[in-house]
């Protein structure tokens, strides 16, 4: 009888052991597919490329850049900049435009960490030479703008044809960049658009 019965419990161990298996190793396998999927879904470090922003007597960037050394990736939005006056004499001052486009038929949010939404850059031989931002005063703040289907927002700054110390900049060709601060669902990179070309002219 007490054999029978140790029969019986063992029997039902192993049962029990064997379900515990099964189960660990189907969770093992659905958890593989998990990862592989959101791996596959979104690629990490990428540059991306989007459509620029033309009008008369402005130069406009098509690409936004975000970490280096990765592949394409989907943005809800399109961001360019443009200049307009894009020939300058020296010292002369021009306003720069960053557009924010939403390219998606829903509402996309962006976050801010900062007072600062956008900010825009002057290059020469890739170096900055005058960035809007320097001369600004950010504080910690939270804040989100909405921006609705198919709606464009922007930002404006002015830049006087100066570098970052106040002088006049030679004569040659400049890059200007456009910076969105606002962060998206699943992004923590700010948006910069390829480059504008600009000009000091004699």
């Amino acid at each position: 009888m007490n054999q029978s019965r140790h029969q019986e419990k063992g029997s039902l161990l192993l049962s029990f052991a064997a379900v515990v298996a099964a189960v660990i190793l189907l969770l093992a396998l659905v958890s593989l597919g998990v990862a592989r999927l959101a791996g596959a879904g979104r690629p990490a470090g990428q540059t991306v490329s989007g459509g620029g922003l033309t009008s008369p007597g402005t130069s406009a960037g098509g690409s936004l850049s975000g970490a280096p050394g990765g592949g394409p990736e989907s943005l809800p939005v399109e961001v360019a900049v443009a200049v307009e006056p894009s020939r300058l004499s020296p010292g002369q001052a021009t306003t720069l435009t960053l557009s924010v486009r939403n390219l998606t038929g829903e509402a996309v949010t962006a976050a801010f960490k900062t007072s600062l939404e956008a900010d825009f850059t002057v290059e020469s031989g890739g170096r900055v030479v005058w960035q809007w931002s320097r001369s600004q005063e950010v504080k910690l703040a939270d804040g989100q703008v909405v921006i609705g289907p198919g709606q464009t927002i922007s930002f404006k700054a002015v830049w006087d044809g100066r570098d970052d110390s106040g002088r006049d900049l030679p004569i040659g060709d400049y890059a200007v960049k456009g910076i969105f601060l606002g962060q998206l669902a699943g992004r923590t990179l700010p948006l910069i658009t390829g480059p504008a070309a600009v000009v000091v002219t004699p």
